[in-house]
């Protein structure tokens, strides 16, 4: 919103609550004096009132009452637990308004910028769509340099709201000027600012409206990259009418907007390359690289598009606002960088604003900056300025311009094969981006998945491409897999990624960090030993990369959590170990590390059995998380699910609510159609039927299922498993010929699908189901279900699993000893007790089994021996619920041996058990 707009509306805002205090009959005459015969501001005025002009004593209800603004001291409540009190304004755009705000969240505080939309006018569909969209841009987004999202949702009169970091900082060009940076020091930070928008570019999110007030920096001189209201977010719908309405409209910044832009054609990653090479003009130069009269937009709009903008270092002189910017020496370096990012044609550019930035830094090291076509003379004097105290005599100089000449054709055609790669890289991102046209997929919605399928199949066609490009192309599209939640997918892709790394020191950082997310993957799939093994790969890489920074401690945790998770760690040294590491983050300063070592430790103590301390552990992860990122980031709602996770083991009541909290942010910051999405319903259902809820758990179990469904189709891993969940809930319903519908449906897929050892358990899981859902049916076809389960896990316990398979082989055992088959169910109940000793309080439910299968063989001495000492034993503890199992064991057993009334056995009193 303009200046003169702005100040005609808060001329009509003040008029109308004047007016309002007025009885209605004076109004008119009121009004009629004081806009002075000013016909617009009059008709402004009389539509505010009618807006707002009561029709009840609930005016407030009235989707048209905040019009009037939130002052200081004025509080919005949220549909969540949180409120937030109004500070003051912070800025104000084209159809939003930011305030400063403090989040209040029971004891917690927290000073946030709060963004609503704009107050003047009737929110469109378009204007609610477009600012959702911003929310959930702005939640893929975590970078040190981008501004990120706490909370994004709805307040009680419906508006929605986005709640992020507040950022205390200056525009970067103030910033610049009032620290009397000099070129050099521009150029630093704004590297920075190239890194975060590269950042976005690498995550397909193109800003579209990069200017100085959209780049704050803090006192500290750390960029802050804000506003992606207008950015583009391929899968969240940008395919929209909405999204395209939006482009219509071109809510963009005249002085720093794209020739394309300009021209309302489509928009690639050059757009904001140009943007930013038009804020890094006024950086250096002190004012945009087109200037026009107030208002001539017309004018400012042929400039962009035909005219040749002047070097920064001639076009310093300029007023503007009524001050003189400080001139600073621009060198020849920067101001062909500057000219490059502004050519009219998007090819022409820079091809990534990765290169930009890359340029940049060449700059910052006296090397030959890639904008400028120079001479050897140009190329040795930038030699010569990088080595000064090298180059001692005339001779030597000469000498080095001759030995120059041999290897300039290497050097150019080295210059030559950079630029080619970063072109190719890029074209895939511009393609990818082309995927969501409308105009190109015939109108209809293309998702990330299938794009990038669509890419994947495209790179097996081009024979000729460049390894390096490739391996660059193929890393980009296993990360995308992964945060997806297509793991199988992205595992693939990135050991093809591999394949094509080169060996060199340049390939060294990025062959460590594509053997870290396979190992990530192999972790999030339940595929712990393979997880390590990845891990010790990229320990074993790491030798050869010379700025290590915190991967390190990246693999070090990794390693232990894993270790944990297949039970291969001693827990009694890996404790410890963990505790030894978070200090070491701790002293390194790597506090982005700290929340996943906390939630090792966590693990651990989980592992061990000892719940509350696993509890309290993962507590600390999610508030290091939350302190860092906001309580509803993207990342701390991970530690949030395992906070509930551990909730769940020491109450499940209780941890209803932490997973229902869970979903309902995740729903409003991220959205509901990923993987992840999936996972925590699933985590709800599982905890509903714990807690006796299991009606309640049914449809929860469905949503899951389908949006698994919708996100990977029905052949996936995750989806077949939520369908087996569902039906053991159908199961303990009674609902049992439902539940073997559901499943039957499931096998052919799942038979096909055995590769890994998760594969496997899913498989057996299915299996298990099935037999669940013949007990009672048809007990032969139960038996044969369970022990094809125990069959496909290889007759033992998956990594990370043994709960699942302790429950497998219990009710393999059961359904031989009620079946008769007594020899088998003495070998199945060996291994029972095997595994129910790695876990803690199930060894009631094999030795019940045992005396069953004692009273089955007719073995009832020994049947009445064993039943009276598991009585003692659980009576002792004041394990009532397990000792009446027992008692009516022996006697059972005691009535088998002689028709006498059995001996009375000691009385119980229950206790309370902690821990189990």
């Amino acid at each position: 919103m303009g200046d003169a707009h702005s100040e005609r509306y808060r001329q009509a805002k003040a008029l109308a609550h004047a007016a309002l205090d007025l009885d209605p009959t004076e109004r008119s005459a009121f009004l009629t004096v004081r806009c002075g015969g000013d016909a617009e501001l009059f008709n402004e005025v009389q539509w505010l009132i009618a807006s707002l002009e009561p029709d009840d004593s609930s005016f407030l209800d009235s989707d048209l009452a905040y019009l009037f603004e939130p002052g200081a001291d004025d509080v919005v409540e949220v549909d969540t637990p949180r409120n937030y009190h109004f500070i003051r304004r912070l800025e104000e755009g084209g159809h939003g308004v930011v305030y400063l705000a403090e989040r209040c969240n029971g004891d917690v505080r927290q000073q946030i910028a709060l963004k609503l939309l704009h107050l003047a006018g009737r929110l469109s569909e378009t204007m609610m769509a477009q600012f959702r969209a911003e929310g959930a841009i702005l939640a893929r987004l975590n970078h040190p340099n981008i501004v990120h999202l706490i909370e994004a949702g709805t307040l009680q009169d419906g508006r929605p709201f986005i709640a992020m970091e507040y950022v205390d900082g200056l525009p970067i060009t103030d910033y610049c000027s009032a620290h009397s940076l000099n070129a050099r020091q521009r150029a630093e930070l704004f590297v920075k600012v190239c890194a975060a928008v590269s950042y976005a570019h690498q995550h397909l999110v193109l800003h579209r409206d990069l200017k100085p007030s959209n780049i704050l920096v803090t006192a500290e001189g750390e960029p802050k990259l804000l506003d992606f209201g207008i950015a583009r977010l391929l899968d969240h719908g940008d395919t929209s009418a909405a999204c395209r309405t939006v482009d219509a409209q071109r809510l963009l910044t005249p002085y720093y907007a794209s020739p394309e832009q300009m021209k309302g054609q489509a928009l690639t990653t050059a757009t904001d390359v140009y943007s930013l090479g038009a804020v890094l003009y006024e950086v250096m130069a002190g004012r945009p690289p087109f200037l026009a009269k107030t208002g001539e937009t017309f004018e400012l709009a042929h400039s962009v598009c035909e005219k040749e903008p002047e070097k920064p270092s001639h076009a310093q002189t300029v007023v503007l606002g009524g001050n003189v910017n400080k001139v600073i020496s621009v060198p020849g370096d920067l101001d062909a960088i500057v000219l490059k990012t502004l050519r009219k044609r998007p090819e022409d550019r820079y091809t990534s604003v990765y290169e930009l930035g890359t340029d940049l830094r060449r700059f910052l090291a006296s090397r030959p900056v890639a904008a400028r076509r120079g001479s050897v003379i140009y190329r040795s004097r930038r030699f010569v300025q990088r080595n000064r105290w090298k180059i001692a005599t005339i001779s030597a100089f000469v000498l080095l311009i001759t030995g120059f000449a041999v290897v300039r054709q290497v050097q150019l055609q080295r210059t030559q094969l950079e630029r080619d790669r970063a072109e190719q890289v890029v074209a895939f991102i511009n393609n990818f981006f082309a995927e969501a046209d409308p105009s190109k997929s015939r109108g209809e919605t293309v998702t990330v998945r299938e794009a990038l399928d669509t890419s994947v199949h495209g790179l097996e066609s081009k024979r000729s491409l460049d390894p390096e490009i490739r391996a660059t192309i193929l890393a980009t599209i296993g990360y995308a897999y992964n945060g997806l939640g297509l793991n199988k997918k992205g595992i693939a892709t990135l050991q093809a990624a591999l394949t094509y790394l080169g060996n060199g020191p340049a390939s060294a950082v990025d062959r460590v960090n594509i053997l870290i997310a396979i190992a990530n993957a192999h972790s999030t799939d339940g595929n712990f030993r393979e997880a390590i093994a990845y891990y010790d790969k990229a320990e074993n890489a790491l030798q050869n990369v010379s700025d290590k920074q915190d991967l390190p401690d990246q693999i070090s945790i990794g390693k232990l959590q894993n270790s944990v998770l297949a039970a291969d760690a001693n827990l009694d040294k890996a404790i410890p170990a963990l505790r030894a590491e978070i200090e070491t983050v701790r002293e390194r300063n790597e506090e982005s590390l700290l929340p996943e070592a906390y939630k090792s430790l966590g693990l651990a103590y989980q592992s061990k059995g000892d719940y509350q301390a696993a509890f309290d552990a993962l507590t600390l992860a999610v508030n290091s998380s939350a302190k860092s990122k906001g309580f509803d980031a993207p990342s701390t709602l991970e530690f949030r699910a395992s906070q509930a996770q551990a909730q769940k083991l020491l109450d499940p009541a209780k941890a209803i609510p932490l997973f229902k909290s869970i979903i309902a942010d995740h729903a409003r910051v991220i959205g509901t159609s990923d993987m992840s999405y999936a996972v925590i319903l699933n985590d709800l259902a599982v905890t509903l039927g714990g807690a006796g809820q299991r009606e309640a758990s049914v449809p929860i179990y469905e949503q899951a299922r389908q949006v698994a469904r919708a996100v990977a189709g029905p052949e996936d891993r995750f989806y077949l498993q939520l369908t087996g969940n569902e039906a053991i809930a159908l199961v303990k319903l009674g609902r049992k010929a439902e539940a073997a519908q559901l499943l039957q449906g499931t096998l052919p897929a799942l038979a096909a699908h055995q590769q890994s050892g998760i594969d496997k358990l899913v498989y057996a899981h299915t299996l298990y189901s099935l037999g669940a859902t013949q007990l009672g049916v048809n007990d032969a076809n139960a038996e044969r279900y369970f022990a094809q389960a125990d069959a496909v896990l290889g007759h033992k316990a998956p990594d990370g699993y043994v709960d699942v398979y302790e429950e497998i082989l219990y009710q393999l055992t059961n359904a031989q000893v009620h079946n008769k088959h007594y020899g088998q169910a003495e070998a199945s109940l060996q291994r029972l007790e095997t595994v129910e000793a790695q876990l803690p309080g199930t060894a009631a439910r094999g030795k019940s089994l045992h005396v069953d299968l004692l009273l089955g063989e007719g073995k009832y001495a020994q049947a009445e021996r064993l039943a009276k000492d598991d009585y003692e034993t659980d009576a002792a503890l004041g394990n009532c619920s397990k000792a009446a199992i027992f008692s009516a064991q022996y006697e059972q057993a005691v009535k088998k041996q002689s028709a006498e009334h059995p001996a009375p056995l000691q009385p119980c009193v229950n206790k309370k058990v902690s821990g189990v």
